[in-house]
């Protein structure tokens, strides 16, 4: 129940990359046969957005992980799931995003390149698995979950690359946001009073804001949300 629970939770956010891949794969699988410089442009808006829905509540749920425990069950549970609830948010972050190339991959025709994976995959995480939870329990197998989605995901964008060229450079910027992301997440499971940890997200979700908008976004997309804002805060004329 210390795992189940806290999995079944956070694991609903990969609704979102699940809608958006369902958009994406018959786009992929025609702009590979004739455009490929659009599929990879739809790679990258397809990470982005699946980053900057997902990013800002695996944030507050790692930094807040023990509060919600708390309020939500006890504070046995939250004492016993927090670890797992902080290791699992940043494992749904990583799982998230690989769907976009796991998509991709799909759309180019190679299915077959998941599938070896997966079957690489399986026995490293049973291995992966067993040693870490004789180490550390159930912490130790939301650990061992992360860790492969970490992999898998790698995997999967370095597959994508290999198949279209223009991914390269693109693979290289995304790893680095990914980085950081996960540096940002390690430093909100740093025990703090709550105070301390309630300036902490403030300020690191006004700096995601910021970025996300002045680097994150294309221009395009940009002018997109601009024109939704007057329905966004209810005004009906444009």
């Amino acid at each position: 129940a210390y795992y189940v629970t806290p999995y079944e939770a956070i694991s609903k956010l990969l609704v979102v990359p699940g809608a958006l891949v369902g958009v994406l794969f018959p786009a992929f699988s025609s702009s590979l046969a004739g455009d490929r410089a659009r599929a990879a442009g739809l790679f990258g808006s397809g990470v982005r957005w699946v980053f900057l829905a997902l990013f800002p509540v695996v944030l507050l749920v790692t930094v807040f992980a023990s509060d919600g425990l708390r309020l939500w069950l006890s504070e046995e549970f939250s004492q016993n799931s927090t670890a797992v609830l902080q290791w699992l948010a940043a494992g749904v972050l990583l799982n998230g995003l690989a769907h976009i190339p796991f998509a991709f991959i799909q759309g180019a025709g190679r299915p077959d390149l998941t599938a070896k994976l997966h079957l690489v995959e399986l026995p490293l995480y049973l291995l992966g698995l067993w040693v870490l939870m004789n180490q550390w329990g159930v912490v130790g197998a939301a650990a061992a979950w992360t860790l492969r989605a970490g992999f898998d995901a790698a995997a999967m964008f370095v597959m994508s690359a290999w198949l279209e060229n223009d991914l390269r450079h693109m693979l290289k910027q995304e790893a680095l946001i990914v980085a950081l992301a996960l540096a940002v997440l390690v430093a909100g499971t740093i025990p703090a009073g709550l105070v301390v940890r309630i300036l902490f997200a403030i300020i690191v979700l006004a700096c995601f804001g910021f970025l996300a908008w002045r680097y994150l976004l294309s221009p395009d997309e940009r002018a997109f949300l601009r024109s939704k804002r007057p329905y966004i805060f209810g005004d009906d004329t444009p």
